[in-house]
């Protein structure tokens, strides 16, 4: 009997892999966390053998899942590439990309990885630095698209706005919370992890000193994994090596960060347009949007 595997299934089926998660997956296509299950259940039924285990913190791929899996990578982004080539709109280019190192290092591979498996005439040419600075060069057009922690200066085409918490963040193995004064890890001025950092604890008048600063951040996160000091970035780009803190009485609470998007819809190529959707999907699915009215 011949057997057809729909493509939307093997496109659950590479986010339900790359999320790890059920729910995940369903914030992510849009749909409920049953519906994500009963579409893997269809996937099954019709390759006619298990293809993931559900361990409950983790998705597994059967041997049977491990081959499926690699030729759903394939299907989807030949079928991508076919449809957009019969439409005439096939993506091609280099875009500019300008986004802080915290967030290239949660965000990035995951983000070129799926978008440049689909459209894989596009290019990318990526400068990690200061969200301060690549707002200022994205104003001066050196960029095509920027994610950066918007500090609420005017500025031109920001297009989509997310809250997220910022967190206390120590290495594993290290409980500096009572240590004073507190030990510090830091990037340099203009940060706006910084920037809460210091201005909390002043308020709160708690001793410090900045033991570690640097642009770098495998350069920070290698001072904090040795114990150094402690740091404060947006929650969902905690590296794994990491840990983030509770709330605690011996630290005080930082006020939240707003993430733009920031891309100037006229005169985009498709390519860019393409990519602000796909970025604005992605944060969709783990961050609070929010009205830029309200900013």
């Amino acid at each position: 009997m011949e057997r057809l595997i729909p493509i939307d299934l093997l496109r659950t089926l590479l986010v339900l892999i790359e999320t790890q998660s059920f729910s995940r997956t369903g914030e992510e296509i849009g749909r409920s966390q049953s519906a994500v299950s009963l579409q893997m259940q269809r996937l099954q039924d019709i390759v006619g053998s298990p293809i993931v285990i559900n361990s409950g913190k983790s998705v597994l791929l059967t041997p049977q899942g491990e081959i499926l899996h690699e030729y759903a990578k394939r299907i989807v982004a030949l079928n991508d590439e076919c449809v957009g080539r019969l439409r005439g709109d096939a993506l091609t280019g280099t875009i500019r990309i300008g986004i802080p190192s915290d967030f290239a290092l949660s965000y990035l591979s995951r983000i070129l990885g799926r978008f440049g498996e689909a459209n894989s005439n596009v290019t990318f040419a990526v400068n990690c630095e200061l969200s301060g600075d690549l707002i200022h060069m994205f104003d001066r057009r050196l960029f095509d698209v920027v994610l950066a922690v918007y500090d609420g200066r005017p500025t031109t085409h920001l297009t989509d706005l997310w809250r997220e918490p910022v967190v206390w963040v120590s290495s594993r193995t290290h409980d500096l919370r009572n240590k004073r004064p507190l030990p510090l890890v830091l990037f340099p001025d203009g940060c706006q992890y910084r920037m809460r950092v210091l201005n909390a604890l002043r308020r709160q008048q708690v001793p410090f000193r900045i033991v570690y600063s640097s642009s770098n951040l495998a350069g920070n996160q290698a001072a904090i994994e040795s114990g150094l000091g402690l740091t404060a970035i947006s929650k969902s780009t905690v590296p794994p090596a990491l840990r983030p803190l509770p709330r605690c009485k011996e630290l005080p609470r930082l006020d939240d960060v707003d993430i733009g998007l920031f891309w100037n819809p006229h005169g985009a190529t498709m390519a860019i347009q393409e990519l602000a959707g796909f970025l604005g999907r992605i944060l969709d699915s783990k961050l609070k949007r929010v009205p830029i009215s309200e900013r």
